[in-house]
């Protein structure tokens, strides 16, 4: 438990550190009221048995001002009552403190996360699902900050159950360190049982929320596809397996934590059976021991709700041990190979070329010995269009994610007028646009699907308006019931996959790029379409550097150059015409295509 803890205590930064170590002054506060508030019992009970005045008076000394038994007996019930009142009062106020703490910090702690993942490099995101990141950030996080919120309640419980034991040491101490050594010797035997299987079952439901949440995506995702394959069937089941194990393991781990309150009820109604057979024992009669039963059947009162939270406490924390073990790898990990591009603040040039310089990479889940790109070698014209082209695995999109700095190469380099870009990453992402295949739109208005990634306040309507026109999106906007301001709905549902790539360039030229990457950009789009994403493509050429994936060959047809890569390398460079010329290969998968079969120059998006 203490390392789940201290994990905990990583996810603070210095500031929430000391505040939290500051919490502990209320609390201990709140537990020397406590512990008043119970030892007030004892000249209460003397007071109601009329018992000595000369030792009330010693503990109350205001009270000759009072006169009368009666009276006195009101005034020390009107002062207990009070004095309680006050003291609960403090103590809703220390929780109050305690989770407002928490709330803030699991949120300040979400931000971090949820920045940290998005820094991390694209790597990551090849290895890591989605799934996965989802329920850190929600569930895991949540979760592992009520158990911070748990583990504060649990100081203070300590705090509150010290004062306590405190109070009935000085009263009866061999009693009480008796009947104290029985009950943590019996509570550590509890959580020593319980602590491993609550551990096992903790990690089994964590690995389990990741699954559910992956088998929705799947789901939903692919919604159209369950529609018509009428394959819910299938779906469901594996949906109620994963979710009937939870409920299983949810069961076992609730009804664990339950156990430990009636434990303690036993432990506390146990021990005060044995303390009052003490008392007798030691002191004769129950006339002679009556107030101290009192004080401690009060104390047991309060010791009983301490316990039970203490108890549940630890276990809640070792619960949570898989969730906050996987959030602090993340969390350290993250820090040491966050994506942090230099040279941001400086401005890149680029008036003449690129030059790709013997760049080499291969994947670490590659076999060994297997390069994704091999010496590559290639010198780009400001304002040039180029084409990529060849089978599926030749490593063209390997290329355009080095050439967008989303890989790093493992040799080689990338020379924008001679300026080496790797450690001038942001400058020259600033220079690119991207058009990928898959086109992500956001559920929210047409304008700002277009100006991705900019404050509200930051978007300029006259820029917006030039790339519309620039994407040929006229159409779109004039027949959308409330145009720019239109809500597009989850992946833009009610557009046709045209008019989003088309929505997808807009988006790619709002930041006024000077090179143009289109991945993909028109595999999945009819022959019509295709040509009027073409078309406004051609419109860039020589006003923009563009670099083409392209899955369709009419695509690059009327680019300056293709590149035809096989086997990682670049094995061909030319125009159309000279490709068909001297290329067999190239000569294959154009005839492939003019026949209507699988154009073989396909290339799947997450890269082997």
């Amino acid at each position: 438990m203490f390392d789940v803890t201290r994990k905990l205590f990583a996810f603070l930064d210095d500031r929430a550190r000391i505040q939290f170590l500051l919490l502990l002054i209320p609390m201990l506060l709140t537990a020397i009221l406590e512990m008043a508030s119970i030892g007030m019992v004892l000249p209460l009970l003397h007071v109601l048995l009329g018992g000595n005045e000369d030792k009330i008076l010693a503990w109350f000394p205001f009270l000759p001002l009072v006169k009368g038994e009666q009276n006195l007996i009101f005034m020390m019930m009107g002062f207990f009552a009070a004095f309680f009142v006050l003291k609960n009062i403090a103590i809703l106020g220390m929780l109050y403190l305690i989770t407002r703490f928490t709330q803030h910090k699991m949120a300040h702690f979400q931000q971090k996360m949820f920045d940290l993942y998005l820094r991390r490099p694209y790597t990551f995101h090849l290895q890591r699902n989605t799934a996965e990141i989802i329920r850190d950030l929600s569930k895991s996080i949540s979760a592992s900050f009520d158990g911070l919120r748990v583990g504060l309640n649990l100081i203070m419980d300590v705090f509150l159950a010290v004062a306590a034991c405190a109070l009935l040491l000085i009263v009866e101490p061999m009693v009480s360190l008796g009947i104290g050594a029985f009950m943590v010797v019996m509570g550590t035997i509890f959580y020593k049982f319980l602590a491993p299987l609550l551990h096992r079952w903790g990690e089994r439901v964590f690995k389990l929320e990741a699954k559910i949440i992956k088998s929705i995506n799947q789901g939903f995702g692919a919604i159209k596809d369950v529609k018509v394959l009428n394959c819910w069937t299938h779906l469901n089941r594996v949906f109620a397996e994963k979710t009937d194990l939870m409920a299983t393991y949810l069961t076992k781990s609730i009804t664990a934590n339950q156990s430990s309150r009636l434990f303690v009820e036993t432990l506390i109604i146990v021990g005060f059976m044995f303390v009052v057979i003490a008392l007798l024992e030691l002191r004769g009669s129950v006339e002679e021991v009556i107030s101290i039963i009192g004080l401690f059947g009060m104390a047991a009162l309060r010791l009983m709700p301490s316990m039970n939270r203490i108890l549940s406490s630890m276990t809640e924390i070792k619960h949570r041990t898989a969730m906050v073990e996987a959030l602090y790898g993340d969390l350290q990990d993250g820090q040491k190979d966050r994506e942090e591009p230099e040279g941001s603040s400086e401005a890149l040039a680029f008036t003449n070329e690129i030059h790709l310089n013997g760049l080499s990479y291969s994947y670490q889940t590659a076999a060994e010995g297997k390069s994704a790109l091999d010496n590559i070698n290639l010198r780009i014209a400001k304002g040039e269009s180029i084409g990529l082209v060849g089978p599926s695995g030749s490593g063209k999109t390997t290329l355009v994610n080095i050439f967008m700095c989303l890989l790093n190469p493992d040799s080689g380099q990338i020379l924008v007028d001679g300026v080496d870009i790797r450690h001038r990453q942001s400058a020259w992402q600033h220079k690119l646009g991207l058009v990928p295949q898959h086109i992500y739109l956001m559920d929210d208005t047409l304008w700002r699907n277009i100006a991705f990634g900019v404050e509200d306040q930051d978007i300029v309507s006259e820029r917006i308006a030039e790339v519309v026109r620039m994407a040929h999106l006229e159409d779109v906007v004039a027949d959308l019931p409330q145009g720019l301001d239109t809500m597009l709905g989850e992946q833009g549902v009610r557009l046709s996959g045209g008019q989003r790539q088309r929505i997808g360039i807009a988006r790619a030229l709002y930041r006024d790029p000077k090179v143009l990457v289109f991945d993909e950009a028109t595999s999945s789009l009819d022959n019509e379409t295709e040509r009027e994403v073409s078309r406004a493509i051609e419109e860039f050429s020589g006003k923009k550097t563009i670099i083409i994936i392209a899955h369709r060959l009419s695509t690059v047809r009327k680019c300056n150059r293709l590149v035809f890569m096989k086997n990682g390398s670049i094995v061909d460079v030319g125009g159309f015409d000279a490709l068909m010329e001297d290329n067999a290969d190239f000569q294959r998968m154009v005839q492939a295509s003019d026949n209507g079969g699988e154009d073989a120059s396909s290339e799947s998006l997450t890269p082997i």
